[in-house]
């Protein structure tokens, strides 16, 4: 029995993601694509049928957005006429098509933003051929980036140093990378890095410079010495064998029985070390370029001995470069009142302060990738 969303068009077979069901189409076969650009659920696509589509947080709903700010049944999308239709289902918080609030029903152009909680959907409509194969490639992003993520270590919440962090790319791939790890019994290695650009190519770059760093495959060089080490990976990567690619780095190593910590930073913005009992921050930084774009540079490194219970937090320019709602930019001075201020979740601290940082974002939104890490020292 032919269902009423199959179609004989053709000789191609794909899949109607609404109901599961093959359908013959033709390779110029166009159809209309609700597609998830924002939000928890960002990614997920779903091709309108002749049938109503139900938009919510409840599991019932053929397209589900679970957030809180997102009512049970928040709207409802119908395909009919020609057009595409939005209805409000009476939502608590209300259904955008950009920036407007839906009243009834309303048409849904091509191309138009339907706003719901943080999350953001577009009208698309596309062949269906274009769209499985830019779907598959957007698949393919979806799987690098799991494996970025599944490079970076785990928070350590015990021992004589504890580590805290917060990792949001502004693409599906971002140009940040880090990592730590006990180089011996006494000494413990912590490094963050800032490729330039985004997208597949800055990502494979710090990923294999991420990993010279943790198997430490960098030749003749004593990863216990931070200006070493930014020399090699200096002569190692010049940006003019990387498709111009160039990058930051803060690298530090700590040693737990003398309490100093030796660092260098090339390019990168200041550390931000915090003493246990309030008083003067300090900025960690070195006066070095950035690496790959001068050959045979000479790196310089600092020393200081850290009091117990001290926090230090490592993070990218992302954390500070970002637009504000009155036209301004955030700063590395607002940056550090943030943190000097902040009363975290217990587990949670360096997500709540990437949280605090998009309330005040422009749109809610960085512009930049999102690195931060915060370590105590016990």
């Amino acid at each position: 029995m032919a269902d009423n969303n199959s179609r004989n068009e053709g000789d191609k077979t794909v899949l109607n993601s609404k109901r599961g069901i093959a359908i013959n189409v033709t390779a110029n076969d166009n159809a209309h694509f609700l597609v998830v650009s924002e939000g928890g659920a960002k990614g997920r696509t779903f091709e309108l049928g002749d049938a109503p589509v139900t938009v919510g947080r409840h599991q019932n709903c053929d397209l589900c957005l679970p957030e809180p700010w997102i009512s049970k049944h928040h709207c409802q999308v119908l395909q009919a006429q020609g057009k595409v239709w939005v209805t409000d289902l009476n939502s608590t918080n209300g259904t955008f098509l950009d920036g407007q609030c839906v009243i009834g029903q309303a048409v849904w152009p091509e191309g138009a933003s339907l706003t719901l909680g943080s999350h953001v959907i577009k009208h698309e409509l596309r062949s269906r051929k274009e769209f499985n194969i830019s779907e598959k490639l957007a698949e393919d992003l979806r799987d690098a980036s799991a494996y970025v993520l599944s490079l970076l270590p785990a928070p350590v919440v015990d021992g004589s140093v504890n580590v805290d962090w917060c990792y949001a790319p502004s693409a599906v791939l971002g140009g940040d990378s880090f990592g730590y790890h006990w180089l011996d019994g006494d000494r413990f290695v912590f490094y963050l890095l800032d490729v330039c650009g985004h997208g597949a190519g800055p990502a494979l770059h710090t990923v294999s410079i991420l990993n010279m760093l943790r198997d430490q495959t960098l030749a003749n060089v004593d990863f216990t010495v931070p200006s070493r080490v930014l020399e090699t990976l200096n002569g190692a990567l010049p940006m003019e064998h990387h498709g111009d690619m160039f990058f930051s780095i803060w690298y530090g190593v700590y040693s737990k029985s003398s309490r100093r910590l030796d660092f260098a930073s090339g390019g990168h913005p200041p550390a931000l070390l915090f003493p246990p009992h309030g008083g003067l921050t300090q900025e960690l930084r070195t006066d070095n370029p950035f690496m790959g774009i001068l050959p045979k540079q000479v790196y310089e490194q600092a020393s200081l001995v850290l009091a117990p219970g001290s926090r230090l937090c490592v993070f990218t320019d992302g954390a500070f470069e970002f637009k504000l709602p009155d036209g301004t930019e955030g700063s590395l001075e607002a940056f550090r009142a943030l943190l000097e201020n902040a009363h975290p979740t217990e587990g949670l601290e360096a997500k709540s302060i990437y949280q605090k940082l998009t309330t005040i974002a422009l749109d809610g939104k960085l512009d930049d990738d999102f690195s931060l890490i915060i370590l105590r020292f016990n």
